[in-house]
């Protein structure tokens, strides 16, 4: 099966709709309920995504996280969900953030490859995912493929919870090229930090940064009082203006013909985008494009 693994650092998605929370905490117990993510790994036993806000969880929050013991778990976790089978056999294609692609991806491509046959349990059900072929390409450049070009300029923006990359690429004789790219570390991660610090200074809380997905989804309740939470929409908007201060040092954002917005916090964003960048527009499925691109892309590369 050819497959794209978007190990962000805030989702995991795969091309087959597969998407958790990349965090995981070590699990003792094993105990098998409901709704539980449970895998077991070379012997070692993990709560892998929502379940692992159970325990002590941790998530990648360096740049380079290709020895991070989460980036395994999290593709070998989202291979096992995406296949009813005992056993499988995969052609993995993965994406890294543009400006740490030159540097990593041998790197990762080769770690994936290291895992060859892996026999895991998930939710106490045997898996063997067999890795025959693996690659990397940069996520920005893979939503790239997603857009419907006429020769103009194409800016893509990729937020994502830890970097937003953004590549640039220009009609020259008659083929698009990558002419300029850039990586900020500016993901939504950051802006959840300082909703969440807020809320827990003015409210005695103690929450985490990834609580602020379901707080601005859903509100903060108090004792079963909802709360008036109007400082979110200025923090989210000062945290715009400053990403698009910093775009604004690389890149023409008024010139750029076509100006498509991907990943998990450009569904977000997007609004806010908008104010700046008029001509913005989120591309289809903007969560699940890299993992979908990835895929197309895995269908070229390893054709035999």
């Amino acid at each position: 099966m050819i497959i794209g693994v978007d190990n962000g650092y805030t989702y995991t998605k795969t091309s087959t709709g597969i998407i958790f929370p990349s965090i995981v905490s070590r699990d003792e117990s094993m105990d098998i309920n409901e709704g539980r993510l449970e895998v077991e790994i070379n012997g070692t036993r993990y709560l892998v995504g929502d379940s692992a806000r159970l325990g002590e969880y941790t998530f990648a929050v360096d740049l380079n996280k290709v020895d991070h013991e989460n980036t395994m778990v999290c593709i070998l976790t989202a291979l096992a969900m995406s296949t009813q089978r005992n056993l499988e056999d995969y052609q993995i294609i993965t994406g890294l953030p543009v400006s740490q692609y030159g540097k990593q991806k041998e790197e990762l491509r080769q770690r994936i490859l290291q895992q060859g046959l892996v026999g895991m349990q998930l939710n106490g059900q045997k898996k063997y995912i067999r890795i025959t072929q693996a690659d990397v390409f940069p996520q920005s450049a893979a939503i790239f493929y997603a857009v419907k070009t006429s020769g103009e300029s194409v800016l893509v923006i990729d937020i994502g919870g830890l970097t937003v990359d953004v590549s640039q690429f220009e009609a020259i004789s008659g083929k698009y090229k990558l002419t300029r790219y850039q990586t900020y570390a500016q993901g939504t991660l950051k802006l959840y930090s300082q909703i969440i610090k807020r809320i827990n200074t003015e409210y005695d809380l103690d929450l985490k940064a990834l609580d602020a997905e379901g707080v601005i989804r859903n509100g903060l309740h108090i004792y079963g009082h909802r709360q008036k939470l109007g400082f979110i929409g200025e923090l989210i908007g000062s945290y715009v203006s400053d990403l698009m201060c910093s775009l604004k040092l690389n890149f023409n954002l008024k010139t750029a013909g076509q100006v498509p917005l991907g990943g998990g916090g450009a569904i977000l964003l997007e609004s806010y985008i908008k104010d700046h960048i008029p001509h913005a527009y989120l591309v289809p499925d903007a969560q699940f494009a890299n993992a979908k691109m990835f895929a197309e892309i895995g269908k070229v590369r390893f054709a035999a």
